[in-house]
């Protein structure tokens, strides 16, 4: 007796999930940027001060500008030297509002390029809508640039480092930063 008092119970229970359709689940998809990263020719993405930061160059369309050059320069002894330039931007509306790149005096290839030391010239920069935040040579060993690959065709590798504000140098950010860029021809 008691299983037909719970069998209008189960009764129930049975037509609600019946009567139950799934809805259509939405597949996530990928932040566009965060996909633009993925799939993009050239890129620079980096966190400062924990907030990410990213421009990507395709070789069909652009939403930075990504560069990357060596120079070949005499020293005062003489000796033949090649530098390092690497850089990205973001334009909005034809105006260069941000920028982040770095420079290493003397390249010789793959390997890690110390900034801040005192003794050479290397140094980062990042540029925010009108504020500069710089790599100070004179302030010790601040961070380093780490290029991981060099095909000769591009280059890939790592920047960290802390920025100090070109105009109060009491104000500093941390800088984590990766990228990917072709050499210019």
């Amino acid at each position: 007796m008691y299983f037909y008092f719970r069998s209008p119970v189960f009764l129930f229970l049975f037509i609600m999930l019946l009567a139950c359709q799934p809805e259509d689940i939405e597949t996530l998809q990928p932040e566009d940027e965060l996909a633009d990263v993925l799939l993009a020719d050239e890129y620079f993405k980096a966190k400062i001060d924990g907030k990410d930061w990213i421009a990507v160059n395709h070789t069909s369309s652009s939403s930075g500008t990504i560069k990357a050059k060596i120079y070949t320069w005499t020293y005062k002894n003489k000796n033949r030297y090649s530098a390092l330039k690497i850089r990205a931007s973001i334009e909005e509306n034809g105006k260069n509002v941000q920028a982040m790149g770095g420079f290493i005096q003397k390249y010789y290839g793959p390997g890690v390029y110390y900034i801040g030391t005192n003794r050479n010239q290397n140094y980062c920069h990042y540029f925010d809508h009108g504020v500069s935040w710089n790599s100070d040579i004179y302030r010790g060993n601040i961070g380093a640039i780490k290029i991981n690959v060099d095909t000769g065709d591009h280059i890939e590798g790592v920047m960290n480092y802390r920025a100090f504000n070109a105009n109060d140098p009491s104000k500093s950010k941390l800088i984590n930063a990766e990228f990917k860029a072709f050499y210019e021809e």
